[in-house]
């Protein structure tokens, strides 16, 4: 446990998400990605292989606090670059690319880890607009 004292709020909620993805039969492929100046927390493989999913981890200790309500319109917009760049690779792959957010709550005993799906409308037909609003 004094190992897990040593980890910034960030760091031990996305060890326990991907812990928790890892339990639900999910992939890890690359943890902390960086795609040029954007950052993916966690990129993951569903169990069955045909989601490539690009996850975004919340972590508070505030039980109170929704972790849902911190990804405002900057990080929106670096997830979605993100995606786009990641988008061949999920079609050579043969599978679809989705953005997802996974809220982990420490102030919780066990933490409380939430999994939502779909997160940022993303098309994989369709190339964005770079004036298309997020």
């Amino acid at each position: 446990m004094f190992f897990w004292r040593s980890l910034s709020t960030g760091e031990l909620g996305e060890k326990l998400a991907a812990k928790f993805l890892r339990k639900k039969g999910w992939r890890i492929v690359k943890r902390n990605l960086r795609i040029d100046k954007d950052e993916i927390d966690i990129l993951a493989v569903s169990p069955k292989g045909e989601i490539l999913a690009l996850l975004e981890v919340r972590s508070t200790k505030n039980t109170a606090k929704d972790p849902r309500a911190t990804i405002g319109h900057k990080k929106r917009k670096c997830i979605r670059r993100a995606a786009e760049k990641l988008r061949s690779v999920a079609i050579f792959h043969h599978c679809k690319a989705r953005i997802d957010l996974l809220t982990v709550n420490l102030g919780f005993s066990p933490p409380q880890i939430v999994h939502y799906e779909a997160i940022i409308p993303f098309s994989m037909q369709i190339k964005l607009s770079k004036y298309e609003n997020i």
